[in-house]
Formats: structure tokens, sequence, C-alpha cells
């Protein structure tokens, strides 16, 4: 059976999911975007506020799950799945991510050997690997999560009005 909807239903539904989409395509404010001095000053927005942007969009219901941990030659690796709970769609959605971090050596040390990694370097350099990871995973959301920085085009998302024309 096909369930029929009136039209204020679905104007109501579009008006919800426009709002969510213009929320999820804006740029974060310039005081949250942080410069990599490593990276030619790529902008890039920390791990905490990346977090507390989810529990805001997504009113908490999120969740980051590690699938992978591995050592490459001179660092290690990370894969995961980060868990949304689209409150339009009422479903949850995944986004995947990788992030990758260079051993530290200790002083002095150039190749990537174990005899010549740093003694913390395990417990400092895995951390930001997995940040790394879910931070990629969070950009495929939109813009408040970073997709658009260091990029020459922006999108934000504009309400298509003829859609409901077509709907109704």
């Amino acid at each position: 059976m096909i369930q029929k909807y009136d039209s204020g239903d679905i104007i109501a539904a579009k008006k919800s999911l426009d709002a969510f989409l213009k929320r999820i395509s804006t740029t974060p404010k310039t005081n949250s975007i942080k410069k990599n001095k490593f990276a030619n000053n790529a902008d890039y927005l920390e791990i905490g506020y990346i977090q507390a942007e989810l529990d805001r969009v997504f009113h908490g219901l999120w969740e980051w799950e590690i699938k992978l941990v591995n050592v490459a030659i001179n660092g290690v690796y990370v894969t995961g799945n980060l868990r949304i709970f689209h409150p339009i769609a009422n479903h949850w959605i995944t986004r995947s991510g990788i992030g990758f971090k260079e051993f530290q050596l200790s002083a002095g040390r150039k190749e990537p050997l174990p005899e010549n990694l740093s003694s913390k370097a395990l417990e400092r350099d895995l951390p930001i690997a997995n940040a790394e990871a879910m931070k990629n995973a969070a950009k495929t959301i939109g813009n408040a999560f970073g997709r658009g920085l260091n990029r020459k085009f922006n999108f934000e998302y504009i309400a298509d009005e003829n859609i409901l024309n077509n709907l109704l």
C-alpha cells in the first residue's frame, strides 16, 4: 500500500531537510579554523571542535569505530567508520576515514627503524593518526566539519524551490 502525504507534510519535511543541509554546509567561524605551520599553513579544524560539532548537529547520536590500526615503514595508520544518526532521514549513515602519522624519531636519528623511535612514539602518534582518520571521515559530511577548507570552491547548500513544485 502506498502511503499518501498531504502537501503540508511534504513542505514541512522539505523545510527541515533544507535547514539541516544548510547547517552542515556552512563554513565554520574563522576563530575555529586553525593553521598548520607544518603543511604550508593549511587550514584545519581541531578534533575537539569536530567532536563538539558532531554533538551539536547530531545531538550526540554519533560514534567512531576503529576498523584497522597498522604500521607502515615510517609511521602508523588508522582506518575507521564514523556513524551518525541522520535526524531528518531517521537512519544511521556511515562515513569512512583514514589517518596517518609519521613516527617521531629520537633526536638526531633519521631512519625509521625500531631502535630509532622516540620512547613514546606510539603513545603520541597512534592517537594523532586516529584523530586524523576521524576528521577525514567527518569532512565528508559537509563544510561544518572542514570539507571546504583549503579548496578553491566552497559549496554551500542553496534550497531548490522547484523540487516542491514538481512534488506538489
